[in-house]
């Protein structure tokens, strides 16, 4: 057998009789592929089909030919149906690219500072869902980035069709994709009847300017200037991919961040008192004005990654780290599994934010990536950060965070990476009298943990 030849078999597990390697991965499922890594290497086969890749520089080749040599959804190889798909994602990066300035980025900071103000408010005292809570409050900042005034029923419908998207997306890795399940018939009829009204809404806009002060993402779109006119139906195709980036991820994150500033106290003290530099942050749309709290988000964007797991599938055969891959082959890369491998990452399964305010980078190249990487990194990422650090700053200088299961709430390795079913609620500080501390998180169904008993590798 000569080198090629050799190349071509990919290692792997080879799976139960009828259930494959699919009973082993449900019940842990990066367990099972960290299980595979220390047997096979960074590259093993997970099924037929599927290929694992947990090299940071493979995982990088991936990203950076995100659309060419691999896409997002499984697709015939013609130069149409790819260029059908890639379109709205790269004429949403070059109109964002053009049209988002400083003056935008800070309205938009005021705005969702006071929708963070009201959020937290409204819930106060009451015992929370935290992951519903959380991607509300994220999913009203990114349609009030989207739309300057909120866009109401448009906003609201397509919030709805974006949760069933995340859900499904959740079902579509159990149940075949041709059966039509009344979830899916559901999600579908939802898609359909938001992507209509949002597309009357632009279509209302396109004769309504408006002043430079008060732009949102469907002027960014529509600007003459960021290219060729486009029509209604084009317009809210862009919009709609806008709104999909920056609903789901910075929800699950502002729930780790919830749940580790209670665990945390010292890391919820640090970010309480540098909260005083709130408003200059939110005047100049800097998160960099916060480091350490910038620094919180970034490292429990690194532990806690919510998009855990991503896959792509090759648009024709082609090879990856000398290995041979089949035309519509799927590929699966872990930015969780690379986060936490100690070969790039120094004392990796510690939450240390301070590793992020060091004079030298905490990582190699290509090796941090919760928003992915390489030229197509994540459209919502600045926009992700800056709300991320309003929201973490906001939510200590205000409330002490009692959760109600944390010790049950385990990390569930879904289509998100979130804490399954974490319950909290939010203490106004002026309700907790001023000789009050934040010591630990109050865990109802198993007592008090400390933040020293937290193990973040589990």
């Amino acid at each position: 057998m000569n080198t090629v030849e050799q190349r071509s078999i990919i290692p792997g597990p080879r799976g139960r009789f009828l259930v494959g390697n699919r009973y082993d991965y449900e019940r842990d499922r990066a367990g099972f592929l960290l299980g595979c890594q220390q047997r096979y290497g960074d590259v093993f086969r997970f099924d037929a089909d599927t290929v694992v890749a947990l090299d940071p520089e493979l995982t990088h080749e991936v990203f950076t030919d995100t659309n060419t040599r691999f896409v997002e959804l499984r697709t015939g190889s013609s130069t149409e149906v790819l260029a059908r798909q890639a379109g709205p994602w790269m004429l949403m990066r070059r109109r964002s690219g053009r049209g988002l300035g400083r003056g935008m980025l800070i309205s938009h900071a005021q705005r969702m500072d006071e929708g963070f103000i009201s959020g937290f408010r409204a819930a106060a005292g009451r015992e929370l869902d935290s992951l519903e809570f959380a991607q509300m409050l994220c999913g009203g900042a990114a349609a009030e980035f989207c739309f300057f005034d909120g866009g109401g029923e448009v906003a609201y419908k397509n919030g709805m069709w974006h949760r069933l998207v995340l859900a499904g997306n959740e079902q579509d890795e159990r149940i075949p994709r041709w059966l039509p399940t009344v979830q899916r018939r559901r999600r579908d009829a939802v898609g359909r009847d938001s992507f209509d009204q949002l597309v009357r809404y632009v279509a209302a806009r396109m004769s309504q300017p408006r002043p430079d002060n008060n732009r949102d993402v469907v002027d960014m779109v529509l600007d003459p200037q960021s290219g060729p006119p486009l029509s209604a139906t084009e317009a809210a195709r862009v919009i709609r991919i806008a709104l999909s980036t920056a609903y789901g991820v910075p929800g699950a994150a502002l729930v780790w961040i919830m749940r580790e500033l209670a665990l945390r106290p010292e890391m919820m003290a640090k970010v309480r008192t540098e909260s005083t530099g709130l408003p200059h942050a939110i005047g100049s749309a800097d998160p960099h004005l916060l480091p350490y709290t910038l620094a919180v988000v970034r490292e429990l964007l690194r532990v806690y990654p919510p998009i855990w797991l991503v896959g792509r599938y090759a648009a024709a055969a082609t090879s990856l780290g000398g290995w041979t891959l089949r035309r519509g082959e799927r590929v699966l890369l872990s930015p969780y599994l690379i986060h936490r491998d100690h070969r790039w990452w120094r004392d990796p399964g510690q939450v240390r934010p301070e590793r992020w305010m060091d004079t030298q980078h905490p990582c190699k190249p290509n090796m941090y990536i919760p928003f992915g990487g390489g030229p197509r990194v994540c459209l919502g990422a600045r926009i992700s950060l800056l709300q991320l650090t309003i929201a973490t700053a906001r939510l200590a200088e205000g409330y002490d965070i009692e959760l109600v299961n944390a010790a049950t709430a385990a990390a569930a390795h879904n289509v998100l990476l979130v804490p399954a079913g974490l319950r909290a609620r939010l203490i106004p500080r002026a309700h907790s009298g001023a000789a009050r501390t934040v010591t630990a998180a109050v865990v109802r169904d198993r007592g008090v943990i400390g933040a020293g008993q937290v193990d973040v590798t589990t």
